[in-house]
């Protein structure tokens, strides 16, 4: 398993960055998680053809994650895509995401593709398509945030990835990461701003680091992070964990466990 960056910010963007959304490269499926900036170029500039893309997921209805989502369906269909494309999210991100299709007409279109909903609000598919020798799943579960949102794990014989989606602290995603070897959650902010932050569904770094020790997770990657203060946050993150913490640099690709 491996993952790069198209983007580690929150809402707003700094310079050189975008939202977040990151592809993951798991049993030779590519997975595509959030939709933002310019997907086409962003999976182009990983080595995925727009036309190959396996498997989307849409973490939740809220601007910053969903609105690349027209571009990609439509750089897609300009391709000549025909592979039926699955997306996995919830009900309610299901029906905007189909809205803002709509608005651009792109279920009319001539030949359009398939699209292949899943929209349990919880759920586990087996991505290696039944290779016992190269069993990987991905689960999807709820979190806390001012809309339905999903977190998600990714795991492979050899690691586990797990991702927060945007949250208040939450049980559920430290059960979630329970020894797993990278622990990918939002910090939309400092210790000082924590109550604030969590009655809209987010969370610290100090909160982030704590729920990373407490798990355990061999390591932390902050996102949903503010252009501004970074330093200041990886040092409150690593001042309540232990392992390394990092914001992930944009484009790179980063194999769990591989990083000091």
């Amino acid at each position: 398993m491996r993952l790069v960056f198209f983007g580690t910010s929150g809402p707003v963007a700094g310079a050189g960055d975008s939202n977040v959304s990151f592809l993951v490269d798991l049993a030779d499926k590519s997975v595509l998680v959030d939709c933002s900036g310019n997907p086409a170029s962003s999976l182009s500039s990983a080595g995925c053809d727009v036309c190959d893309l396996d498997i989307l997921v849409l973490t939740h209805a809220h601007t910053d994650h969903l609105y690349g989502l027209p571009s990609l369906i439509h750089a897609a269909w300009l391709s000549g895509r025909r592979k039926p494309l699955r997306i996995i999210s919830n009900d309610s991100t299901r029906q905007r995401a189909e809205q803002l299709l709509e608005v651009f007409e792109l279920h009319s279109k001539a030949d359009m593709f398939e699209y292949r909903w899943g929209t349990q609000a919880e759920g586990t598919i087996d991505v290696s398509e039944g290779d016992t020798a190269d069993d990987a799943t991905i689960a999807w579960f709820p979190v806390r945030h001012g809309v339905a949102t999903i977190g998600l794990a990714f795991r492979d014989p050899q690691h586990s990835v797990v991702y927060s989606g945007d949250t208040a602290p939450l049980l559920g995603v430290q059960e979630q990461a329970a020894g797993c070897s990278l622990l990918i959650h939002e910090c939309s902010g400092p210790a000082a701003d924590q109550d604030e932050l969590s009655a809209k569904g987010h969370t610290s770094a100090a909160q982030a680091g704590a729920l990373a020790q407490a798990a355990p997770a061999e390591s932390l990657a902050l996102v949903h992070v503010p252009p501004l203060g970074r330093a200041a946050l990886l040092r409150e993150a690593s001042a309540c964990f232990s392992g390394p913490v990092i914001i992930p640099t944009v484009g790179q690709w980063i194999v769990p466990g591989a990083f000091p």
